[in-house]
């Protein structure tokens, strides 16, 4: 690894319990110190340094050496305050055992844990969130100044909103869990799993569009409004025109789904 390189370990976090997680937790900061966690939906990512964590300056330095384009690649056309904004903080200390070859533990007891209900998501994620530093301490860590704070606690706020719905949707409130992805689409409608999100709850609810007066085509649109890049939505409509005889606008949307999966076995036949 490089003088200033980084390792990072993304980990999907329905496979872990606490103890497990904090054991994984523990082994990567022990051989990187000043590591730090960023939360993408449901995975976490440890971002272990060689050295020190650099903060926000060097990620937004390297993404203005990048064209437009590239920019968008990079970071999945959702910008770089997206992805600050999903900053978890720094790896808490703790103690208890680490992973070791000679002396698994992960091996071991998350096995055990998967069978005697230990590994519970929702549990796992407010667990978390009490480890979510607030706004301001994030942005001294990362050294963003005043200037972006807007731009910062926009997205930051949003990346937990979004994670407290899951934990809501997770616990059966569905209510809460669609008023609180609401708010975190209005915080940052970049972040493509908040788009998403509200989509799927959308469409799901499609039935009460026609209450507020709106047809199923115009519903659909208005999904694909919130999140172009919705399956379900695209899928929909292009049923919808199909069967309407509208053969040019199916198409379309047939094309559309195709782009975004190559392999969907229904979009690749060919009419």
């Amino acid at each position: 690894m490089n003088a200033d390189g980084i390792f990072v370990q993304w980990l999907a976090l329905n496979q872990f319990d606490i103890q497990s997680l904090s054991v994984v937790l523990r082994s990567f900061s022990r051989v990187f110190p000043d590591a730090q966690l960023f939360m993408d939906g449901m995975h976490l990512a440890l971002v272990g340094p060689r050295q020190s964590f650099s903060g926000a300056s060097t990620m937004l330095e390297n993404l203005h050496r990048l064209t437009g384009q590239e920019q968008g690649q990079a970071t999945g056309d959702e910008g770089a305050w997206t992805w600050l904004g999903r900053y978890w903080g720094p790896i808490s200390e703790s103690d208890g055992p680490v992973q070791d070859e000679w002396v698994p533990n992960i091996e071991f007891n998350l096995p055990r844990a998967r069978y005697d209900g230990s590994v519970n998501l929702a549990t796992l994620m407010l667990w978390l969130l009490q480890r979510h530093p607030d706004a301001d301490a994030a942005m001294k860590i990362l050294g963003i100044g005043a200037e972006d704070k807007n731009r910062f606690g926009r997205a930051y706020v949003a990346t937990e909103l979004a994670v407290r719905a899951w934990v809501s949707s997770i616990q059966g409130d569905t209510a809460k869990a669609g008023s609180l992805t609401w708010l975190a689409y209005q915080a940052n409608p970049q972040d493509h799993w908040i788009a998403n999100a509200l989509a799927d709850n959308m469409l799901q609810s499609l039935p009460q569009a026609s209450q507020h007066g709106l047809s199923e085509r115009e519903a659909l649109q208005r999904i694909l409004k919130i999140y172009p890049k919705f399956v379900g939505a695209l899928r929909a409509l292009w049923h919808l025109e199909q069967s309407a005889g509208n053969m040019p606008e199916a198409e379309h949307y047939r094309a559309r789904l195709l782009a975004i999966s190559p392999l969907d076995g229904e979009a690749r036949v060919i009419p």
